[in-house]
């Protein structure tokens, strides 16, 4: 059986790739999909289950996984992690900034899910709403960072850019930024067709 800081890595890779899969669903729902040449090379089955659905469930297995991910810390044995260590690790025992980073990034990834569910949504204007909301790109960022920056034995060693672990996280990230770049070109596509 893999040992707890193993667990934790994988979890934590994992969550990685639900929620940058969960971020690049909410850019293409932004983005009127089923008027896209992409919506109708979609399977049968995805657009019978519609992507809503799916980015929905993706934010909540990310955000469970994401929790889990510092919470298997608490049973590792060779550092002493207490539970407000996990919240604001700045005294943590090992890489605390870089721990900081992750622990930032899943309070804010907290407050988009939690605001995004139906009966919590209804208490915002859509324009707060969307604004919380898109505290996830800098959750994102945050994760990101955090995955490729840590160590994940929790050692204050160099870190193998090029290991396994660093290959999901830039995966993740270079795919993000070219989803980012594409919507951002179709926004202000669609906003000067607009003005005309």
């Amino acid at each position: 059986m893999p040992d707890v800081l193993t667990l934790s890595k994988y979890t934590g890779l994992l969550a990685t790739a639900l929620l940058s899969a969960n971020l690049l669903l909410g850019m293409f729902i932004a983005s009127r999909y089923k008027q896209t040449k992409w919506w109708h090379r979609m399977p049968l089955f995805l657009k019978k289950t519609g992507l809503f659905r799916i980015h929905n469930l993706t934010a909540y297995v990310g955000l469970l996984l994401a929790l889990l991910h510092p919470f298997l810390l608490l049973f590792e044995s060779g550092h002493r992690y207490q539970w407000l260590t996990l919240i604001f690790p700045i005294d943590a025992p090992a890489q605390p900034w870089i721990n900081a980073l992750g622990s930032a990034a899943l309070l804010l990834l907290v407050a988009v899910v939690i605001t995004s569910v139906k009966t919590v949504r209804r208490q915002f204007a859509f324009r707060t709403w969307k604004a919380i909301h898109l505290a996830a790109y800098g959750a994102a960022v945050l994760f990101l960072i955090h995955g490729l920056l840590i160590n994940t034995q929790l050692k204050e060693t160099t870190v193998d850019l090029f290991d396994a672990e660093r290959m999901v996280s830039l995966g993740c990230f270079a795919g993000l930024m070219v989803a980012a770049f594409l919507r951002l070109r179709y926004w202000f596509k669609r906003k000067k067709l607009s003005k005309r």
